[in-house]
C-alpha cells in the first residue's frame, strides 16, 4: 500500500502526469481548480470528492488554473483488503461526494494531523487500518456524475472496452475504425482529445499492465508475452521495461 499527501501552490502538469496502473486509487480532494479524466470521463473537483480509480484505467489531473491544491491518495491492491471490502470496493462508484460524511473527512483530517506527529511505520500503520471501513463508508456516499456524457463519449467508452477486454490482440488504427464504424482520422483526432494520450501507446499500456498483473501472478514472462499476443520475446521484452521501468521478471512473486 502506497500514499501520499500534497499540499502546493504550483500546480504543474509535468508533475501530474497521465498514468495508469495495477492498483486501485483512491483519491480526496479538498481544495484547488482542476479537472480529472478517468478513462475519458471528465469530473470537475469538489472540495471533499473523491475519485475511485480502478486498476489498469487511465486517469490524469487537469488544472485550470494556478490555485493552491490539496489531495490524498492511496494505491493498494484489492488482494490487500479482506474478501467482503475487496467485493465492496468492485462495487464503488468512480466518484462520489462526502463532506457529510464525518467518518471520511474526520479520517483525512487525522491522517492530515498524525502526519505531523507521528513516525512513517505508525502513519502507514492508522492508514492501512482504516482503509477497510473507508471503502465500506464510501459505499453509501453521494454518487458525483461526470461532468462530460456524450454521444462521442459513449463511442469512446465501446473502444475503450474493447482494448481492455482483449489484451491478446494487436490492434491498431485502421482495424478499431473498422470495427466500430468510424474513420481512422476521426477515431485517432477524438481518441487524443478524450484521452491525452495516442490509441496505440494507450494499447501498448494496457497490454504491458495486464503482462505484469500475470507475472505478479506466477505467470512466466515467455508465457505472459505469449498471452499478450507478443510472438518475440525481445520485442516484449523492451516494451515491458520500457513501460513498467523494470525487466519482467522483477514483476514475479516469490516461490
Amino acid at each position: 500500500m502506497e500514499y501520499s499527501h500534497i499540499r502546493t501552490n504550483e500546480v504543474d502538469m509535468s508533475n501530474f502526469p497521465s498514468h495508469m496502473h495495477n492498483e486501485y486509487e483512491i483519491l480526496y480532494f479538498l481544495e484547488g481548480d482542476a479537472d480529472y479524466t478517468i478513462e475519458g470521463s471528465l469530473y470537475t473537483l469538489r472540495k471533499h470528492d473523491v475519485l475511485v480509480i480502478r486498476p489498469r484505467t487511465y486517469h490524469n489531473l487537469l488544472p485550470k488554473s494556478n490555485a493552491f491544491y490539496e489531495r490524498y491518495v492511496i494505491n493498494f491492491a484489492a488482494d490487500e483488503l479482506p474478501d467482503g471490502v475487496a467485493e465492496a470496493l468492485s462495487e464503488l462508484s468512480p466518484a462520489c461526494s462526502v463532506g457529510g460524511d464525518p467518518f471520511i473527512t474526520g479520517f483525512f483530517e487525522a491522517w492530515g494531523k498524525y502526519e505531523e506527529m507521528m513516525s512513517v511505520d505508525r502513519l502507514s500503520a492508522f492508514i492501512s487500518s482504516c482503509v477497510p471501513a473507508l471503502v465500506m463508508s464510501l459505499g453509501h456516499a453521494k454518487r458525483r456524475e461526470a461532468s462530460r456524457d456524450t454521444k462521442t463519449d459513449a463511442r469512446l467508452k465501446q473502444v475503450l472496452d474493447y482494448i481492455d477486454t482483449h489484451p491478446e490482440q494487436t490492434v491498431s488504427v485502421g482495424s478499431l475504425s473498422e470495427r466500430f464504424y468510424m474513420s481512422p482520422s476521426w477515431l485517432s483526432h477524438m481518441f487524443s482529445e478524450r484521452m491525452g494520450i495516442g490509441i496505440m501507446q494507450y494499447a501498448a499500456r494496457k497490454r504491458m499492465l495486464y503482462a505484469q498483473k500475470l507475472i505478479s501472478e506466477g505467470t512466466p514472462p515467455t508465457k505472459a508475452a505469449e498471452l499478450c499476443g507478443i510472438d518475440n520475446y525481445s520485442t516484449f521484452y523492451r516494451q515491458y521495461r520500457k513501460t513498467i521501468g523494470a525487466p519482467p521478471r522483477n514483476g514475479r512473486k516469490d516461490t
